[in-house]
């Protein structure tokens, strides 16, 4: 019994580390698209679309990632 808590206890800190790894890329990849941003200047009207389509990938990402499809480091 002991084993399995401290299975389940491994599983959940692996999964806590995980998800800690992909907010951060994801917070990483809204700064850089909001550095562009600025330094583009894109017209307001274009914006929401682009955020829309952010928001619509970030998504999409969530919920590859919590299917455990999602790759964080593509290439390893």
């Amino acid at each position: 019994m002991e084993q399995l808590m401290a299975e389940e206890r491994e599983k959940h800190e692996e999964q806590l580390k995980l998800e800690t790894r992909a907010r951060e890329e994801l917070e990483d990849m809204i700064l850089r698209i909001e550095k562009h941003f600025k330094a583009e200047q894109v017209p307001p009207g274009s914006t929401s679309a682009l955020l829309f389509a952010m928001a619509a990938s970030i998504s999409a990402s969530r919920f590859e990632f919590r299917k455990g499809n999602m790759v964080l480091c593509p290439g390893m």
